[in-house]
């Protein structure tokens, strides 16, 4: 079976309230991370709703999953001490 025919193969998920609102961080997500690898290299981004977002470049495929969490505030907090570490 071909890449593409695979591909479009793969079910796709639209249900329920929530969607649109995770499929604006995706995107807005999607949109920060292709501002990032923008002057890196060559490649495509694919924005679907199997894999959330996808880089294509020469090198290979990279897939995010992006998820949303119940508890921002705290999921923050874990960000900001996780970026102090790094800082160290």
């Amino acid at each position: 079976m071909a890449r593409q025919d695979l591909y479009m193969s793969l079910p796709y998920d639209l249900s329920g309230s929530r969607s649109k609102n995770r499929f604006r961080l995706e995107l807005l997500w999607g949109i920060s991370k292709m501002l990032d690898i923008y002057n890196y290299s060559d490649f495509a981004m694919v924005f679907d709703y199997v894999c959330d977002i996808e880089v294509h470049s020469q090198t290979g495929f990279e897939f995010y999953q992006i998820k949303t969490h119940k508890g921002a505030k705290a999921y923050r907090e874990k960000l900001k001490k996780e970026k102090y570490l790094k800082q160290g």
